[in-house]
């Protein structure tokens, strides 16, 4: 009999030889495949992430910036959280007027024109 086969696993291939679920190799090539939303994607994304929210750190202390990240954030018990909570304002020009940004939260995505028009522009100055 065939082993049930979870769908959302393909991390490797079934241990038992195929039977009902032929499609299986043509299903994990595509997962292995996919240059956008599969498991490879996701993992290089959450690299760069972390990449970034380090160089946005040092950058910060290089300014002199004072800081909390949100890894202090979640230590005192707080859920929603940016990268980078300053605790001085820093002044942004930003079309000829200055700007207070008081948080930073770096993203690590494409900013195509729907993403950017959803996700990150409701957090927009």
């Amino acid at each position: 009999s065939c082993p049930f086969v979870d769908p959302f696993r393909f991390s490797s291939p079934p241990s038992s030889p195929p039977c009902a679920y032929p499609f299986h190799e043509d299903v994990q090539r595509a997962v292995d495949d996919d240059p956008i939303n599969g498991p490879r994607h996701d993992a290089y994304r959450r690299q760069q992430g972390i990449e970034y929210e380090t160089l946005l750190c040092k950058q910060l202390l290089a300014l002199g910036a004072s800081f909390v990240t949100e890894s202090d954030l979640r230590a005192h018990g707080a859920h929603k959280t940016p990268d980078v909570l300053l605790l001085v304002p820093l002044g942004l020009l930003v079309n000829g007027s200055y700007r207070l940004v008081r948080w930073i939260d770096s993203k690590a995505m494409f900013g195509d024109e729907v993403t950017n028009g959803s996700d990150v522009k409701r957090q927009a100055l």
